[in-house]
């Protein structure tokens, strides 16, 4: 999934779920909530996006996450931050 900026005049952003990526493993399109692909250099109006792995984080939540909006780039991070992945049931906590 990848964050980004889609109004600047507002300070919008929102996640979106990736459709594509290139051979270098560049997100080049991002799917809108009707399936449609769209190139993520059309829907971000700021050079800064931030990516996130699935892989990183607990499945249901991650995909809740998807298409949700945030006025902070900074609030985005710290929602997924907070979906982490499930500590392991049998990991012993660090002294």
């Amino acid at each position: 999934m990848v964050v980004t900026c889609i109004n600047a005049t507002v300070g919008l952003w929102c996640a979106w779920p990736v459709a594509e990526v290139d051979g270098d493993g560049v997100v080049i399109a991002v799917s809108a909530r009707d399936g449609r692909r769209i190139g993520v250099d059309r829907v971000n109006c700021q050079p800064t996006v931030y990516g996130l792995r699935a892989a990183d984080h607990q499945p249901a939540a991650f995909a809740a996450m998807r298409w949700r909006t945030w006025r902070e780039p900074g609030d985005a991070l710290l929602d997924f931050a907070e979906i982490g992945p499930v500590p392991d049931a049998g990991a012993r906590p660090a002294p």
